[in-house]
């Protein structure tokens, strides 16, 4: 496993690590590690990077015919049943 140094990094920034770490119940280390790799995305290539991205996309848009669409429609004034 690697080690980084992040040099000059405000105090006031590791005073709020240090609070949301203990929010979390993780050591200062471990909240820095878990913002780093939840930061970082996983993906190895960018066909999967586009395919995450389609799948997330695929799953919000709104679909004609839905409840989501009916509130869409009713906000624009487009369906007289709002």
């Amino acid at each position: 496993m690697a080690t980084i140094t992040v040099r000059d990094l405000d105090d006031a920034v590791v005073d709020r690590l240090k609070a949301q770490a203990r929010q979390h119940q993780r050591s200062l280390e471990g909240e820095v590690r878990w913002i780093l790799q939840t930061a970082v995305p996983s993906y190895q290539t960018w066909t999967e990077a586009m395919q995450a991205a389609d799948a997330f996309r695929a799953r919000f848009t709104v679909r004609e015919g839905s409840v989501v669409d009916d509130i869409h429609e009713a906000r624009e004034g487009r369906d007289s049943r709002w």
